[in-house]
């Protein structure tokens, strides 16, 4: 799994797309990201005044039912916890300019999935042992087992990661949800599981999941939710091998 970070990097460049404008040009012929910036302002009040008319509550199991169990054969499975994508991801170049905001989605994201709870339901669900993994985004970029050091935005969660039982691989500390039957974490034979969020108007999430992704290769599965009549519905799917 050393090779995967170049791969997780570039990822979430990718899907920060909604996170970037075009800039405009002035005469000086300088960027000018005003107009974008004013943009991103209107849509982000748009969509969390949508926000706080969903009830998001029910999606996280729902999500979890759709994910491909043959894709995670293994007992062991690592799941990437991403801090929110934020302009420092991309260089801006000549020709974008990045949101001071999160517009890619305020209103759902990791921290709202990945909780106490859905580790319980996802750990019956699939009866893997969960070992988290941080993708740290600043000055440079690294791969950290979840601890005080290098905690998840959600506190609960954090709290919930730090109460369970610890193991060590390559010299380094990681912790362990384990599975019902509490078998024996071999992480070199672990799959890998990296989860990312969009929300969009009309009460919209899509969720993009890479599974065991080296590289370019992998698989990998594309889902749009939307909450009609009090519920959520699965309104699109696509799956991809990429092998």
């Amino acid at each position: 799994m050393k090779n995967i970070l170049p791969f997780i990097l570039l990822f979430l460049c990718l899907s920060a797309y909604s996170q970037n404008r075009k800039k405009d040009t002035l005469s000086s012929g300088m960027p000018d990201c005003t107009e974008s910036r004013k943009n991103d302002s209107i849509y982000f009040k748009k969509i969390t005044n949508e926000g706080r008319k969903t009830d998001y509550k029910l999606l996280n199991k729902l999500i979890i039912e759709q994910l491909i169990p043959e894709n995670i054969p293994s007992k062991d499975l690592v799941i990437y916890l991403s801090e929110k994508v934020v302009a420092l991801i991309c260089p801006e170049g000549s020709d974008w300019c990045a949101s001071g905001i999160n517009v890619k989605n305020p209103n759902y994201n990791e921290s709202h999935f990945w909780t106490p709870q859905t580790l319980k339901i996802f750990n019956q669900h699939f009866n893997k042992n969960i070992i988290p993994k941080k993708i740290e985004i600043g000055g440079s970029y690294a791969l950290q087992y979840i601890d005080k050091e290098h905690p998840f935005t959600n506190e609960s969660t954090q709290e919930y990661i730090l109460r369970q039982d610890t193991g060590e691989y390559l010299q380094k500390k990681y912790h362990v949800v384990h599975n019902k039957d509490h078998t024996p974490v071999n992480l070199a034979l672990s799959n890998s599981i990296l989860m990312n969020f969009f929300n969009s108007l009309d009460q919209k999430v899509m969720v993009i999941v890479k599974y065991n992704h080296v590289g370019n290769r992998g698989k990998e599965q594309r889902m749009t939710f939307q909450y009609t009549n009090k519920k959520w519905n699965l309104i699109s799917h696509e799956a991809f091998d990429l092998n």
